[in-house]
């Protein structure tokens, strides 16, 4: 005679719980693939970062120098021209902590008597060349 209460019971059978496991599995690569995307987010995040600040950091120093420290060292500079310039054809270039600090200057622009000095800082990344740049005018002291 068999036993009426084994009958009642009720439970998953395998293969419910073998495709619960594939479901579940499927939602567990995506998390994983989730976070690598926002990893590498970051990290692009705190380069920008560093690389806003170190063109910053020029900027204050050349703030505080004199007008004639900074000059158009390969005459390209004339209205606004050359200022994107990076690597050799920047008026000053040097690298700083995995990054290439470019300095250019374009003199008498946008009125006599100033210079437009643009700091593009720029850093490898995933095989392309990111960057950041800070402009500022300086004006000379008549």
């Amino acid at each position: 005679m068999i036993n009426k209460a084994v009958l009642d019971q009720k439970g998953f059978t395998l293969i419910e719980i073998m495709i619960a496991i594939v479901i579940f599995s499927i939602g567990m690569l995506g998390i994983a693939r989730l976070q690598m995307i926002a990893t590498e987010g970051n990290s692009f995040a705190r380069k920008m970062s560093e690389a806003a600040n170190i063109g910053q950091d020029r900027t204050e120093e050349a703030l505080s120098m004199e007008y004639d420290f900074y000059i158009d060292t390969n005459g390209n500079g004339a209205a606004g021209s050359g200022l994107n310039d990076t690597g050799a054809g920047a008026d000053y270039s040097f690298a700083l902590s995995g990054y290439t600090i470019n300095i250019n200057v374009s003199e008498d622009f946008p009125i006599t008597n100033t210079k437009t000095i643009r700091i593009i800082t720029t850093w490898p990344q995933k095989g392309s060349i990111r960057q950041s740049s800070v402009d500022y005018i300086k004006f000379d002291q008549i």
